[in-house]
């Protein structure tokens, strides 16, 4: 009868615990509930556990942080929340500690004896041992450890899209679990999951840089990527041809489209300059601009050519060098740019409301395209390959040759007027 009652109870409200112990039934509660009284900064709440047994109660911090909106009833974290996974597998280990925990005090007779402030200390350090395993000696924990050592907030987001991704397959992984054999698993997952070859292999290489990263900081000494080979696919191709990139240039666009191919035209103008650097840039001293890429802190010298300075008076700002960024988020702008790009095109209108059907010039078009752009054309204009990639800000083996580069920027400049000339139909120097 007893039994039957603990099953019921158990299916009614599954938070709740019920316990046999030396053939005496107590009642255990532990609970979860988002505090949403003082939000954090980035608009999270603290997670917290309620805890009672046989009459006795106490609050304790969970250590865990979400947002109201993924966050329901019964403890349940929606995929929207940012490691999702992974505080799911948090909240799931706390709860079961915490259970064990007043076990322990049961069988030891410790519940009945200890003060509720001893009590609220002994579970304390349980829930707190819980989140140093969880966010210290896991896989995760360390990946977004190392994450914060990079400078770009955008390098940090790449390293927190692969969290979510292990946090889908295996929230719990450690150092020592994260052999070959595992490897292959992880990339067979994300295959089922539709996720292509290059993105798999992009992933896997931020796994290996956690390792590496572990490795030189004495945190461990295992590395399954001696024998793991990680997947490549040739990418298609993304740079226009000179022709093409001159058919571009003469297009009669839509009047709101200007814009986005005037940006694409100084970003090309301007070696393949990053948007958010471009967006980010203050004002040009003695006809340059100098910049640290926000990707990778690398400082950057590049002269402003005629038709470069030519879009920036058009589009001058009044604190920034250009009104882009301080007219709109410059990441909305982007994100516009690349729609309309891939409609440049012929316009025809069908139909009583004149509904556009576009038939792009180049559909598959975006800024990034830029800088691929620049370095084709580059090429077919004989400029040296130590030279392309030094002016793309690309590492070189040379050091002869980074040093010679590095004492004068005019061969960078040099190359440049070479490539605008050869677009814009003037004889190559």
């Amino acid at each position: 009868m007893l039994f039957a009652f603990y099953v019921l109870l158990w299916h009614l409200c599954p938070e709740i615990s019920c316990k046999f112990h030396a053939n005496c039934f107590f009642v255990m509660a532990v609970k979860l509930y988002l505090d949403t009284r003082r939000p954090l900064k980035d608009g999270t709440c603290p997670v917290k556990i309620s805890v009672s047994a046989n009459g006795r109660q106490f609050i304790l911090s969970s250590g865990v942080c979400i947002r109201p909106e993924n966050y329901s009833e019964g403890a349940v974290v929606t995929n929207r929340e940012p490691q999702s996974a992974m505080k799911r597998a948090m909240i799931r280990s706390m709860i079961a500690r915490a259970e064990g925990a007043v076990m322990a005090m049961q069988s030891d007779g410790s519940l009945k004896r200890l003060s509720l402030q001893e009590m609220r200390k002994r579970m304390k350090e349980e829930i707190s041992g819980m989140d140093t395993e969880m966010k210290e000696k896991t896989f995760i924990g360390y990946l977004l450890e190392f994450s914060e050592t990079k400078r770009s907030e955008g390098t940090k987001g790449v390293y927190r899209q692969t969290a979510r991704k292990l946090a889908g397959f295996d929230p719990v992984c450690t150092f020592d679990s994260m052999d070959i054999r595992w490897l292959s698993a992880f990339d067979r997952w994300m295959a089922a999951k539709g996720v292509g070859t290059n993105t798999r292999g992009w992933h896997m290489r931020n796994i290996r840089a956690v390792f590496n990263y572990a490795i030189d900081e004495e945190m461990t000494t295992a590395y399954p990527f001696r024998k793991f080979k990680i997947a490549k696919q040739e990418t298609p191709k993304r740079s226009l041809s000179v022709e093409q990139l001159r058919t571009l240039f003469a297009f009669e666009v839509e009047p709101h489209q200007v814009v986005y191919r005037d940006m694409f035209a100084l970003t090309f103008y301007l070696i393949g300059i990053n948007p958010v650097d471009l967006y980010a840039l203050t004002d040009i001293k003695d006809g340059r601009i100098e910049y640290h890429r926000a990707k990778t802190g690398k400082l950057y010298s590049i002269r402003i050519e005629p038709e470069a300075q030519a879009i920036i008076d058009k589009y001058k700002g009044a604190e920034l060098l250009l009104n882009i960024g301080e007219r709109t988020q410059y990441k909305n702008f982007i994100h516009r740019q690349n729609i309309e790009l891939k409609r440049i095109g012929e316009i025809e209108r069908t139909g009583r409301g004149g509904k556009k059907v576009f038939a792009p010039l180049f559909p598959e078009l975006s800024i990034y395209w830029a800088r691929h752009t620049w370095a084709t054309i580059a090429a077919e204009c004989d400029v040296p390959d130590d030279v392309i990639s030094q002016a793309l800000g690309h590492s070189t083996t040379n050091a002869t040759t980074a040093i010679y580069i590095k004492r004068s920027l005019a061969k960078i400049d040099e190359a440049n007027r070479k490539v605008i000339d050869y677009v814009n139909r003037y004889s190559p120097m």
